[in-house]
Formats: C-alpha cells, structure tokens, sequence
C-alpha cells in the first residue's frame, strides 16, 4: 500500500481554510438565504437556473445535469417545490416520456425579491473583503479545481457550467431573471438559522489531521 501522501503546512493551512470557509462563511449565507427569503440554498439553485432559461422552462434530465444531481434528489427538491407553488412539472409533449420543470409566477417573484438581499449577503461575507487581484485569483482557482473535478468525473468540456456562479453576475440579467453565485458544487443546506452540523469530516480531523499528526 502507498504511504499516505501527507499536506505540507502550506497545503494543511489551505485545506483548513477551504473547510472553513464553509462551515463559516458559506454557512452564513446560506442561513441568511433561508431566513431572508424562506429559500434553501437548492431552492435558490433550481429557480435561477429556470429563470436564465428561454421560456423559464427546462427537461428534467437537462435541469439534473446543469445542477449536478441525480434524477432522483432532484425529483424530491421539485417535488417539494411544487407544494410550495414555486415551480410546475409537466409531461413533455414531443415524445411523452420524461417531463419538464417549469418556473412559476410565485417562483419567479420569489426570486426577484430574494435576489437583492442574497447578493448583499454574498458581497458582506465574502466578497468586501478581498481585492480586486484575490476576486481573480479566487476565480482561477476554483475555475480549475471544478474542471479537474469534471474531467476526472469523465465529462470534459463541461466545467463551464460547473462554474456558473459568474462573479460578474450578482444581480438580475434583466426583470425577470436573477441569479447569484450560491455554491452549487455544496449541495449541503444550513436549514437550522442557529447552529451548522458538524460534518463527520470535522470530527474525523479531531482524531488525525491532514498533515499526519495527531490534531491539537
């Protein structure tokens, strides 16, 4: 078996950052979504993609595949949504398999209104506090971590999409489209405004940390 290929303290110091910022930082916008708007981080998701859509309509499979999900975690999210008279499903009429999500009046005025205060919230936790060179370098970084991560995964040429949080883009592309960079490569959601789970990750990290020593 190969020995374990250890983080120098440079590595160690990033990965503690990148687990950081979002047990902190990202945690912190996703609780303000949820309390702000009364929208979960994969409701924001779902809806801003359906609004940059022609039609504020998508095919299911196509919705999964912009969003990273497997059928069956998003048909619960719709499912869900539905309920909620945020967003509508219906069979396709070209070859009556599948269906396609659509986007609702409610869903889209939901949007709009949540829009503004989820980019306030975005720029206050993260983006006021780093210049205009780190907003870059931030972007290269991800940029290439989420195209390693698609072509590993074995679908090449599609980190474009993976990396639709569009810096530039923090607010509305018109009246009745608005979307935000919220996180979609983290699907986990805070739905408690108090408190962020711990992950089993973090506690594993209290028994041995990544540098190979026994965590302080």
């Amino acid at each position: 078996m190969p020995a374990p290929r250890w983080l120098n303290t440079q590595e160690d110091q990033a990965w503690r950052g990148i687990r950081r910022v979002d047990v902190v930082i990202l945690a912190s916008i996703r609780r303000a979504l949820l309390s702000d708007a009364g929208l979960s981080d994969a409701d924001y998701e779902v809806l801003s993609h359906l609004s940059e859509t022609p039609g504020h309509r998508l095919r299911a499979g196509e919705l999964a595949g912009l969003l990273r999900w497997s059928t069956s975690r998003l048909a619960h999210q719709i499912t869900r949504m539905e309920q909620r008279g945020l967003v509508r499903r219906a069979s396709r009429d070209d070859d009556g398999r599948g269906s396609d999500v659509s986007i609702t009046a409610k869903g889209l005025d939901t949007l709009t209104v949540a829009a503004p205060a989820h980019v306030e919230s975005v720029r206050r936790h993260l983006f006021d506090h780093l210049s205009t060179q780190q907003i870059t370098s931030l972007a290269d970084i991800t940029a290439t971590l989420l195209a390693a991560h698609e072509t590993s995964a074995g679908h090449p040429g599609k980190e474009g999409m993976a990396t639709r949080e569009r810096v530039g883009e923090l607010g509305p592309k018109s009246e009745s489209t608005a979307r935000i960079g919220s996180s979609p490569a983290s699907p986990v959601v805070a739905r408690d405004s108090h408190a962020e789970p711990e992950s089993p990750e973090v506690k594993a990290e209290t028994k041995l940390n990544l540098s190979g020593s026994t965590a302080r």
